[in-house]
Parts: structure tokens; sequence; C-alpha cells
């Protein structure tokens, strides 16, 4: 075994780098997320729709069918209304959990790459999660994806601990409350979890261990317990939800043929490398997850089975239609990222042992950290301050109208905006003018001639505000539409315009009344 998989001698010149790389790194990747907590963004639609649902409900009604197409598990949103509860219902107390989820995800992962593999592998590992955009975003986001990272760490760590251990039975009351937690707070933790199980009786099976196997054997009745409470509360009410299901239905895996289930899995692994590990050149992360993996087979059999079954148990469910792989932005899987980086750490860290002059070395780690670091460190910045697609900086916008409207003034929110106002109409009410909710505008084709007619509506009132979210983005071509429209019709008087979201103070051309329009002014 060579020097970069055996802990650093305390007291050395190695040991004291090490562990000034270890506290550097892991200061690093907790500074980025405070950095983005501090910053406190406006809630995105989605994350407005779930804090709804939590503000807006008892204690019970946590159990009940989320609204607005909402899933989340049900321990996520307990323990966020008892932040709630305490912090009060700001952004930066739902956001309290993810938060903390991003930052233990931190030591555990330097801790399960030290386990795995020495303590270079856990620093290597530690900084590729650091410096992760979405695990930045996700762990500053209310949506569950940053606490499922936590507990797949948690589980994998706890399980390779256990094992460790020869299944020491006395170490379940460790692991019993851990998987526990995790199949209550998240809800891919029981692919890992059964992964784990399934990894623990396999080779303890192998091995004829058979007082092993029964130990095994427990655990997953235990989860299996805890998991049909929870997917018997919980879950029928996000598998069965109509708009969820076509919402991710190009994230489920086809099996219509071997052929469009090669494509499938082609994007889809192309995906995982670009949209939730940021690499620029994916080709060589890939090669090293597959070196990886094949030293975990060798070495640590229990890891490869884990992340395999685990994968696999992703994969069935999203061919099920249960689980969806993917999805905009790679949020449903983004609990397997700590797995992959893993594999990609022990690789990178096996490739500097080889023997060689030093130059060829360091330009060979040189060479192996650009490919790994340079896509990743390039987009940190936008993650923590503005993530691509998810900012929508509605609240200034709200505050900005707010103070400008006049009373009698009519306020339409164009249609997707309406969504964020369930939650932010408790600080935000705008009783003092009239209020339109706009028509979706989901199809430009299909749409258009009904947005336009409610524009036509809003002639007859003297002042209209527009208020617009998820705008001045390339991949929206309603924005081009609205602003010739308003051109034609009248002048824009006022504008406040901020990333992802945008408010407009119009007033009309004079135009003809038909004998069904009120008087202008009139908000009857």
């Amino acid at each position: 075994m060579s020097a970069a998989t055996l802990p650093a001698k305390k007291g050395t010149g190695q040991g004291n780098l090490l562990r000034w790389l270890i506290l550097g790194a892991g200061a690093a990747g907790a500074g980025v997320r405070l950095a983005a907590y501090l910053a406190n963004r406006s809630f995105w639609c989605d994350e407005s729709m779930l804090a709804f649902n939590v503000m807006d409900r008892a204690w019970s009604g946590l159990l009940e069918p989320l609204s607005l197409s909402q899933a989340a598990p049900f321990g996520f949103l307990v323990v966020t209304k008892v932040f709630c509860s305490v912090l009060g219902y700001s952004e930066g107390a739902f956001r309290f959990l993810p938060l903390i989820g991003g930052l233990v995800s931190l030591p555990l992962m330097y801790l399960l790459g030290k386990k795995a593999a020495g303590p270079w592998t856990g620093l290597l590992g530690l900084i590729l999660l650091g410096v992760n955009g979405p695990a930045v975003f996700h762990a500053t986001e209310f949506k569950p994806y940053s606490t499922d990272l936590m507990f797949t760490l948690s589980v994998t760590l706890v399980f390779l601990e256990w094992f460790r251990r020869e299944l020491d039975h006395r170490y379940l009351w460790i692991l019993g409350p851990v998987t526990a937690a995790a199949v209550w707070i998240s809800f891919p933790s029981i692919f890992v979890i059964t992964g784990a199980a399934a990894a623990v009786l396999l080779v303890a099976g192998r091995r004829g261990q058979w007082r092993n196997l029964a130990t095994g054997g427990l655990v997953l009745l235990w989860t299996a317990v805890h998991f049909g409470l929870h997917s018997g509360l919980v879950l029928p009410r996000t598998v069965n939800n109509a708009y969820l299901q076509h919402y991710w239905e190009g994230a489920f895996l086809p099996l219509d043929s071997l052929a469009v289930l090669a494509g499938w899995l082609w994007r889809a692994g192309g995906d995982l490398m670009t949209e939730n590990l940021l690499f620029y050149w994916p080709l060589i992360p890939a090669l090293l997850a597959a070196v990886g993996g094949w030293w975990c087979i060798r070495r640590c059999p229990l890891l490869a089975l884990l992340i395999g079954v685990t994968c696999l148990l992703t994969l069935g469910a999203s061919a099920l239609q249960l689980y969806p792989f993917g999805g905009y932005g790679g949020r449903t899987i983004h609990f397997v990222i700590p797995l992959i980086l893993l594999l990609i750490a022990r690789a990178g860290t096996w490739a500097a042992e080889f023997n060689g002059p030093w130059l060829m070395r360091a330009l060979g780690v040189g060479v192996l950290l650009a490919a790994l670091l340079g896509g990743p460190l390039a987009q940190l910045p936008a993650f923590i301050t503005a993530p691509p697609g998810f900012t929508e900086e509605l609240r200034p916008v709200l505050e900005y109208v707010t103070a400008q409207a006049r009373p009698g003034d009519t306020v339409y929110f164009y249609w997707k905006t309406h969504f964020q106002m369930a939650y932010y109409h408790h600080w935000y009410d705008f009783r003092h003018v009239q209020v339109v909710r706009g028509v979706p505008l989901r199809d430009p084709e299909r749409d258009t001639a009904a947005f336009r007619r409610q524009l036509d509506e809003l002639r007859v009132y003297d002042r209209v505000w527009l208020i617009f979210s998820n705008w001045g983005r390339a991949d929206h071509p309603e924005q081009d539409m609205v602003a010739d429209y308003l051109n034609r019709h009248g002048r824009v008087l006022k504008r406040k315009l901020e990333t992802g979201a945008a408010a407009m103070l119009f007033a009309f051309e004079v135009n003809p009344r038909t004998p069904d329009m009120p008087p202008r002014g009139s908000h009857e």
C-alpha cells in the first residue's frame, strides 16, 4: 500500500500539510455555502410553492397531499416547520435545514473518502464537493436535495464503519436511528439504505457469515417498516400526481427498445457529468469513475456493491415511473454526487501515486486537477449569487411596486408570478390596488391569443403595473411578444428590472371603449 493511501503520521511535514489542506478545503466549502445563504436570494417559483404548504398548514396538515403540485418528505417538512416556528417564516428560516445538510456533508465527505481509501482521497473528495455549484445552490434552496446528499453520505459512512466492526450488533444503536431518520427526511435514501444492506448481505453470504446475514436482514426489516409507514402516508400523493408525472416524463427510463434505452442512458450519463458535476470534459472524469469503481471492486467490495445496487435501484424505480432519474438540472439524482465523486477522487489520488520523474508527476497532477476543477471553479460564482435558471429576484420588484403603486392602480401578475405570490402575499398583499392574475403562457403558439386578449382587457385602466418573473431569459420568447405589444399600445412610465424578474408601470393610449367596457379607472 502506498503513502497516498496511508494516514500521514502526526507531526510529520506531510501530516501538517494534509491537516492544513483539509482545514482550508473545508473552510472554503463552508464559506461559499454561507455566502450563498447570506445572499438571501428571493424564493424562486418551486421554493415559494413549497413554503406556502408549510406556512399555511397545521402540523397535521403536513401529512395531507401538498397543494400546487409539490412533494417533499414528511420529516423534512416537520423539521422545517420547527425552525420556522422559532426563527420566523423568512427565506432564511426555510433554507436553514438545507444549509445544515450542505455544511454537514463536507466533513462527512472527507471521512467517507478517508475510511474508504485514505486521507488524500478524502481530501480530493472534499475539494470536489466543496466547489460543486449544484451542491452549493441546493444547500441554500428550500428543497430536500441537500439533505438527500447528506443522508447518502451518512448512511454510506455508517454502513462502512459497521462492516469494519464485523457487523457488531451493538452498533445497531447508531445505525438504527440514522436509517430511520434518513427514510423520513429523504425520499432517495431508501435506495442507499437498501443498496448498503444488500451489499452487506451479499458479502456476508459469500463469506458464509450466517450470523451477519441475520443481522443484515434485521436492518432491512427495520428500514422496510419505516419506509412502509412513510410511503403509505406520503408517496401515493407524489406518485399519483398527474402534473409531476408529466413534468418528469423525460426523466423516466424508457423500455421501448434496446436502442432507445442505450441512447437514454448515454444522455443521462452525460447530463450527470455536465449538469450535476459541471465538468467541461466529461470523458476524463467518467474514465476516472470507472477506474475508481474497478479499484473498489478489488479493494473495497462493500462500497462497490453499495454504489452499484443504489444506482440500479434508482434506475429501476425510474423505469417503473416511481422516481425520476435526473430531470431539470439533475436535481433528483443530486444524492449520488458524493458516490461518483468518491470514485473519481480515488482514481485521481491513485494516478498521482505512479512513480516517475517529479516534473512529469507534477505536470500530470496539474492536468488532472485542471480537468476536475476547471469547470466547477469557473461556474461556482454564478451558483453562489445567481444560480442559472433558478434566480428570480421577485422580492425587490414587489418592494418597488408596493412603494410606488397608488390606490386605484391595477397590478397584473404574469401567470408564473402568482405561484410565487403564494408565499410573498403574506408580506406584499396589494390590498390597495386591483390585482389581475395572468393566464398561463406555456406554449406561445397555443396561448398567445388568450394572452393578448387579457392584455387588451387591461386597456380600460389608466395605470397598470405588469409584474413578471422568470423574465429576461433567452428560452422564454414571450418577452419579445410582451415588449412588442407594449410598444404598440402605450408607453412605459416606470420600470424595475432584476435578475429573472421585472415590473413596468404602463399607460395605455386612449382608445374608444366598447359598450361593455367599464369607465377608465373603474375596478368593477
